[in-house]
């Protein structure tokens, strides 16, 4: 409503709504502009910013998305080298049991032996053994984050509006998963390797 009509206007102009008022808007924090010319962009957004009559803000929706993921893609790196990180001691504590199992089934490489395996025979046992490891344990990883983000999905729409699917499966998730289940075999050539030697260190005694 123009506020420098007379009430008698005013008036006259609220009886045409039914004698009721629409209730004024509350404070404007942001509006959404388009230009039919975009070469007019920076220029509209100069003259917003260093305007004195308006404490206003033009911004780039685009460039200030980009700036966004730029910082975010900081913190999403430091969070690829802490799961790295703890990806190599997982691997490493799988391999140091494996290793220390070695001395409790010398009895069973033996028997092994006795029977006609050879030592890549016993080699190849134990990376399937650590195959079989790592892929249940990225199954059983895989089915806790799933089930994680569907209890936790709800909240995080309603609270912070993110909206994560519940699917992490991707074609990079794939490949992450296939590089884990190599580093994995990589380092389980240390136990096969020493299996091999007990075996034929036996064999020779």
């Amino acid at each position: 409503h123009d506020h420098d009509h007379d009430h008698g206007d005013h008036e006259h102009h609220s009886a045409g709504h039914g004698g009721a008022l629409e209730p004024a808007p509350g404070n404007i924090n942001a509006v959404l502009l388009g230009l039919k010319s975009r070469p007019m962009v920076f220029a509209l957004q100069r003259e917003l910013n260093t305007t004195r009559n308006e404490p206003m803000t033009a911004i780039l929706p685009g460039v200030a998305l980009t700036e966004l993921w730029q910082l975010l893609a900081v913190a999403e790196n430091l969070l690829y080298l802490i799961s790295f990180l703890v990806l190599l001691a997982t691997l490493a504590g799988m391999m140091t049991m494996l290793l220390a199992s070695m001395g409790e089934r010398r009895r069973e490489l033996a028997i092994l032996r006795t029977v006609g395996a050879s030592g890549l025979t016993l080699v190849l046992l134990i990376e399937l053994e650590v195959a079989l490891i790592t892929l249940l344990s990225l199954v059983l990883g895989t089915l806790l984050l799933m089930a994680g983000l569907a209890i936790a999905q709800p909240w995080l729409a309603s609270e912070f509006g993110l909206f994560i699917a519940i699917n992490p499966m991707s074609a990079q998730t794939a490949y992450l998963m296939l590089g884990i289940l190599g580093l994995a075999l990589v380092m389980g050539l240390v136990p096969a390797l020493a299996a091999y030697r007990r075996a034929l260190a036996a064999g020779l005694n």
